[in-house]
């Protein structure tokens, strides 16, 4: 019969059931916080003879990157001023975002969405937004406009 289970050495992130060996988490894990992305220790099982008599196991964790952080951009709002007779591919004004994820997922890119879409591009990679309508561009018509921008980050393809 099995007396008890024990993790050695302890760890921050694992405990054990001693009666059943289930393996607990006692602390969920940050990859990007992680120094190492693999977590190792021995997993010991004794029995209740007399002597008492024991196995070892080395167990191996390897914490996989998850996407868990959304882009955020630089500034809340992008405030420009575009002369009413800027021409056909004129940039206006280049957002940014940033994305705390690691590796494929802090891959951000960037879409245009809402009213105006049609009448301006956005470089998915850079975030440079440039003038595609430039009838838009008329101030006796229209003296402000609004553009929604939308930050997305990557996520791998699954295979």
């Amino acid at each position: 019969n099995i007396a008890r289970f024990e993790i050695s050495p302890p760890n921050r992130y694992f405990d054990i059931d001693k009666g059943s060996g289930k393996l607990i988490v006692k602390e969920m894990f940050d990859f990007e916080e992680l120094e190492q992305k693999r977590i190792t220790f021995d997993l010991k099982v004794y029995d209740n003879g007399i002597p008492e008599k024991s196995a070892e196991a080395v167990v191996m964790v390897t914490v996989e990157n998850a996407n868990d952080q959304s882009p955020v951009f630089e500034e809340q709002m992008y405030s420009v001023t575009v002369p009413e007779n800027s021409g056909l591919g004129t940039p206006i004004v280049k957002v940014s975002a940033t994305d705390l994820d690691d590796d494929e997922f802090g891959i951000v890119t960037y879409k245009l969405e809402g009213t105006y879409q049609e009448g301006f591009q956005i470089s998915h990679d850079d975030g440079t937004i440039s003038v595609v309508n430039s009838d838009l561009l008329d101030r006796e018509k229209m003296d402000n406009l609004i553009l929604d921008v939308v930050a997305v980050d990557s996520s791998p393809s699954e295979s």
